[in-house]
């Protein structure tokens, strides 16, 4: 019986370690940024283009946590009168990210973010500091140990800026760099 309670453990310890070896300690993304704005308080919804950066820190081999900052801007017709004006755009976002990473080129993920959002109208020189959270998901194809693509990153984003909040779609495309 003693023999047969280590050889479990054992092999419990050696499955933790190979899935240990397909899980990276740490994931630096970085790439484009579609953003689809509700204009709220403003009477039109508009796009906007810009970046995003996220660094994930793997606990385990499920779950991790990110650190997600973004920027998007544009010039749009915010009034939809033929006025445009530059729109600004900032999320500063933590939390936990759900991931499967396996011995497959492709690794789904989901997370769950929250933190802070700047919005701005330069042209008007209004400002605003909010809450900010976003839900969403994606897959990452590895391309090789060090490199993966994000296929795409799809999320949705609440923003409380301006005294009204925004609900945003955001898409996101780009490379990861695994440690």
């Amino acid at each position: 019986m003693r023999t047969f309670l280590t050889s479990i453990f054992l092999l419990s310890v050696l499955t933790l370690i190979s899935s240990a070896q397909t899980t990276p300690r740490a994931e630096l993304f970085g790439g484009y940024s579609f953003l689809r704005a509700d204009g709220n308080p403003l009477p039109t919804n508009f796009n906007l283009h810009g970046w995003q950066t996220s660094a994930t820190f793997n606990a385990t081999p499920w779950l991790g946590f990110t650190a997600n900052f973004g920027g998007n801007y544009g010039t749009p017709d915010v009034l939809g009168i033929g006025i445009k004006t530059k729109v600004n755009t900032h999320t500063f976002l933590f939390g936990p990210t759900f991931s499967y990473h396996n011995k497959s080129r492709w690794a789904p993920f989901s997370h769950f973010l929250f933190g802070v959002a700047r919005g701005s109208l330069s042209d008007v020189g209004l400002t605003d500091h909010g809450f900010a959270m976003a839900a969403g998901g994606g897959v990452d194809l590895h391309l090789n140990k060090f490199m993966t693509t994000r296929i795409a990153q799809v999320d949705w984003v609440r923003t409380s800026l301006f005294s009204n909040n925004q609900n945003h779609a955001r898409v996101t495309t780009g490379l990861v760099f695994t440690f």
